[in-house]
């Protein structure tokens, strides 16, 4: 009878463990594979996404054309991520969606997003470079801060905000450039960049001038 009951426990907490590897929307390999098949939300007790606990153990995200946002605090602290790509059908980044993603080098921004929200990248210290497709109209505070390093980024014509602290501690960049289309920068937008050496605002710039 123990024997039995042994088994019986062991087989439920075995069940219990794949269960915690799915759910609505997603699923979780083996091999630390996520695939979003819908768009999500927190639990009831947190803002956390449902695979949140697994957060260590995530090495790639698939997101699938179902998907239309990236949530607040989506891969929060997925040290493990190396790299991502957002298909056109996302229109927006949450709030610190990648906070926190050490290992995350490269991320591939859909020309769909139109807004990248507060913290979204956020000590993202091994990202090198980012493209921002022209559909991006406000970089949220702190987006980019502490993205060490970060050498090169392009803002395209489309932004017209660029909040506080968006590129604080982005050390390694070394030159930027403000479209004619920005007519908000917030205070302490490029505080820490230690190697910036240029910022060259466009002629056509009604509210900024870099020259002199």
């Amino acid at each position: 009878m123990k024997h039995i009951l042994l088994i019986s426990i062991c087989l439920l907490f075995t069940m219990q463990a794949k269960a915690a590897e799915s759910g609505e929307g997603w699923s979780l390999s083996d091999d630390g594979t996520l695939t979003i098949s819908a768009n999500f939300s927190g639990s009831r007790e947190y803002y956390y996404p449902w695979w949140y606990s697994y957060q260590e153990s995530i090495k790639m995200v698939i997101i699938n054309e179902s998907v239309t946002s990236i949530g607040d605090y989506a891969f929060s602290g997925c040290s493990s991520l190396t790299s991502i790509n957002i298909p056109l059908s996302v229109t927006s980044i949450g709030r610190s969606a990648f906070y926190g993603c050490r290992r995350l080098t490269s991320i591939n921004i859909s020309k769909g997003v139109t807004s990248i929200g507060e913290y979204a990248f956020y000590d993202c210290r091994s990202l090198t470079s980012i493209n921002i497709p022209s559909s991006v109209t406000s970089i949220g505070e702190r987006a980019f801060s502490g993205c060490s390093s970060l050498t090169s980024i392009t803002i395209p014509e489309s932004v017209t905000s660029i909040g506080e602290w968006a590129f604080d501690g982005c050390s390694s960049l070394t030159s930027i450039n403000i479209p004619e289309s920005v007519t908000s920068i917030s205070y302490w937008a490029f505080e820490g960049c230690s190697g910036l050496e240029s910022i060259k605002v466009d002629e056509d710039n009604a509210k900024y001038d870099s020259r002199d």
